[in-house]
């Protein structure tokens, strides 16, 4: 049985577990990616065995993990491997549980390597968003970065975009890494390095954990399954004229990407 919501608000899931509840369901995987404080499903749910799936209700339950913050530490890393020093960072909305944690993750690796973080732009998941932050960026900090960890896949494919739009060549000019391992990833242009989610041993490992319940087996408390790197073509050292730009604080863009970017825009324009 299946229960969803139409409001991310606390009534909203109070009602969709209640109903659950009232249909004498042995089981719930509950996956809720907001940050609420779910406490009194304690109660709610006190008879009934419980799984948070990537999920933090606010109280200690059988619960399985994707380790978001990690992920977004590998990308960060893979990135100062390659020599950047100037990463920007764009996040999702912060009221959900892995944005804040992919966040969390960028700022720790970047701080850990004694580097000053770049600026951060904000989105809302979809590549509409990810296209206008970006815009934003290129207008407002070209100079201040050379490579952007972006919170997910599609907001990537927005930023690739709006990059392309200016002129900005991927890798050449910048690096950008995203973050799922959608399937699309490996199609954009140029193919997206990312961090990978195993979503089918988050399935199953959800599912086993609440069979050992049911079985009382014993479930444990927390597994946490770990994210990998997939590397692909829009990462790569950043260019020596960018670290140039940097060096004297420039601001604009390079004449040659203006030229580029100016040519894009009025080809659009042509009949």
């Amino acid at each position: 049985m299946f229960s969803g919501i139409v409001d991310q608000t606390t009534p909203e899931i109070r009602r969709a577990v209640n109903e659950l509840c009232a249909h004498q369901v042995c089981g719930i995987l509950l996956y809720l990616p907001l940050q609420i404080d779910l406490g009194d499903l304690q109660d709610i749910c006190r008879d009934v065995p419980i799984v948070a799936v990537d999920s933090n209700l606010g109280y200690k339950c059988p619960a399985i993990h994707i380790n978001q913050e990690l992920g977004s530490r590998i990308a960060t890393q893979h990135l100062i491997q390659r020599g950047h020093q100037k990463i920007a960072y764009l996040q999702g909305p912060l009221f959900w549980r892995a944005a804040e944690l992919r966040f969390k993750g960028w700022l720790k690796e970047v701080k850990a390597a004694d580097l000053r973080p770049g600026p951060v732009i904000s989105g809302n998941w979809t590549a509409e968003s990810g296209f206008e932050a970006t815009q934003k960026l290129v207008a407002q900090h070209w100079g201040e970065f050379s490579a952007l960890v972006v919170a997910n896949d599609q907001m990537a494919l927005g930023a690739i975009r709006a990059f392309e739009e200016n002129g900005v060549r991927i890798p050449r000019s910048i690096s950008v890494i995203g973050f799922d391992d959608i399937p699309e990833a490996a199609f954009f242009r140029p193919p997206l390095s990312t961090i990978k989610q195993d979503f089918a041993t988050l399935a199953s490992s959800s599912v086993k954990c609440l069979m050992r319940q049911l079985n009382q087996n014993g479930a444990g408390r927390l597994q946490t399954i770990q994210p990998t790197f997939v590397g692909r073509e829009s990462t790569a050292a950043p260019s020596k004229r960018m670290i140039r730009a940097k060096l004297v604080g420039k601001k604009t863009l390079p004449s040659t990407l203006r030229v580029a970017r100016d040519a894009h825009r009025l080809s659009q324009h042509l009949p």
